[in-house]
């Protein structure tokens, strides 16, 4: 059987669409194989920012990769003709004396600097309660990441490489490099949650953390800034917001639920002062992992399989750096950071069976 050029990307979230958007810019033949029946990238609002506001930690590798993302999505747009990036100013809202006293502390932490401005405002919105004014964040945005990948799936639709179609593994044959009598290069898995299911790749500890969102519409808000309590409160258009999200780590479905809308709506209220309507209630399952790091790399029995899962809330951010390098391990050879190499879990193979 004749070998092929091509590498197989399965799954379609923001991973998938990274590593197949890698492989073009590198002129790579690809295909990518999806039933499109998962939501956590879909439905992910798509905020990013360089601060984990909880704690006031700079986020694992963001002054690198921001500024990366930010190019990646941006040739994106052009290419596609839409926009994918948002830069959209982040308020962090205070609602003490010590919230504030916080922010000044956070300042002389490492690397923090940059993304903070030097001084809490007293923004005024009659819409919004924020009594201790807040703290703008630098960097900050939201990619459209629904519209993105519908957009860029017809687009390779149109171009016949995106199947419609179900992985399954029992129809790859790794003796041949084949599924169903077509042979690749090679397959990339980034199928999210889902790959707790895979064969070659279930051995890693991929957690499933459900986030719900509301979108809401209230009018007369005209809020044009990110406002992050709670909850965050994220614009989009028209005075119609996206409020979350939840983190619930014992449901491992994709349905919405009545108590994630209580908390948020509990949330809402102690920063909106004004009527809204609920829209839309979504709900989708985050690929999480203990260090909190992307799982990236081959698998150390089938050197044609490939990986890339496990970014959790962080997706839009690290997504396009670790497709970048997944792809230059794969092309180039060039070896993977050990932060995100799968090696790291490799303990884990032994003890599972697969």
């Amino acid at each position: 059987m004749q070998a092929s050029d091509s590498y197989l990307v399965v799954g379609w979230g923001l991973a998938a669409m990274a590593v197949a958007r890698h492989f073009e810019l590198r002129g790579v033949p690809f295909e990518v194989m999806s039933d499109r029946s998962t939501n956590a990238s879909r439905v992910a609002a798509g905020v990013y920012n360089p601060i984990v506001l909880r704690r006031y930690n700079l986020a694992w590798d963001a002054a690198r990769s921001i500024p990366e993302a930010q190019n990646f999505y941006s040739g994106l747009s052009e290419d596609l003709g839409i926009q994918v990036d948002v830069s959209m100013p982040l308020y962090r809202r205070m609602a003490s004396v010590e919230e504030q006293n916080g922010w000044y502390t956070a300042m002389d932490k490492p690397g923090l600097m940059p993304f903070m401005h030097p001084e809490i405002i007293h923004y005024k919105n009659p819409g919004l309660d924020l009594p201790y004014g807040v703290g703008p964040v630098k960097q900050t945005g939201w990619v459209r990441t629904e519209e993105l990948l519908d957009t860029y799936a017809a687009q390779l639709t149109s171009q016949g490489v995106f199947k419609n179609q179900t992985w399954s593994d029992e129809r790859w044959d790794c003796k041949t490099n084949t599924y169903e009598g077509q042979p690749y290069r090679g397959v990339v898995f980034a199928t999210g949650f889902g790959i707790t299911q895979s064969r070659y790749f279930g051995y890693l500890p991929v957690q499933g953390t459900k986030g719900e969102l509301l979108t809401i519409h209230a009018p007369g808000l005209q809020e044009a800034h990110i406002v992050k309590s709670g909850i965050f409160l994220l614009p989009l258009g028209d005075d119609y917001y996206r409020v979350g999200a939840t983190y619930s780590w014992n449901d491992p479905t994709e349905t919405p639920t009545a108590s994630a809308r209580i908390q948020l709506e509990k949330e809402l209220k102690t920063l909106l002062l004004m009527d809204y309507e609920v829209i839309e209630h979504q709900a989708g399952l985050r690929p999480t992992v203990p260090d909190r790091r992307p799982l990236v790399g081959t698998h150390p029995t089938y050197q044609n399989l490939s990986v890339i899962n496990g970014m959790g809330s962080r997706g839009v951010v690290m997504a396009p750096s670790a497709a970048k390098a997944l792809v230059s391990h794969l092309i180039d050879n060039e070896p993977l950071p050990e932060e995100i190499d799968i090696k790291r879990y490799a303990r884990f193979l032994a003890s599972s069976g697969l």
